[in-house]
């Protein structure tokens, strides 16, 4: 299927999800383009594209963050891999992450950034935070 793709309003070709990673990778479209195909209603973020390839999150989005729990480390997730671990309640705001270049391991809540997911949930709620 091709993805219409779009910037500032103006049309920028078609293409398939595998002819658009080359293009994503060479920086000639960009997550923050926007894309459409015939069976959408709207306009969505390239950026929310359902993919398995991490070419459309950004270097940081793909860092690997070691989490780590009473001492013994439970994994190794992206940033975004977290966020549905978080909401799930497998991983905790208590929990302590590192990642490379890092001179000490901290909070999962002290994550720049993640303040919304990292929260709890009542602290969520209360302080009118989005997921």
């Amino acid at each position: 299927m091709k993805l219409r793709i779009a910037r500032n309003g103006k049309v920028l070709g078609e293409w398939t999800k595998t002819e658009l990673y080359p293009l994503l990778r060479a920086s000639k479209v960009f997550p923050s383009d926007y894309y459409w195909h015939e069976r959408m209603n709207e306009w969505r973020r390239l950026a929310e594209l359902p993919s398995d390839k991490s070419v459309l999150a950004t270097p940081a989005q793909r860092q690997k963050l070691r989490i780590a729990r009473n001492g013994k480390v439970l994994g190794e997730w992206t940033k975004t891999e977290l966020y549905p671990l978080l909401r799930a309640s497998e991983v905790f705001p208590s929990d302590y992450y590192w990642h490379e270049g890092m001179n000490e391991w901290r909070r999962l809540a002290e994550f720049p950034s993640g303040k919304s997911v990292v929260a709890a949930p009542a602290q969520r709620q209360n302080e009118g935070y989005q997921l």
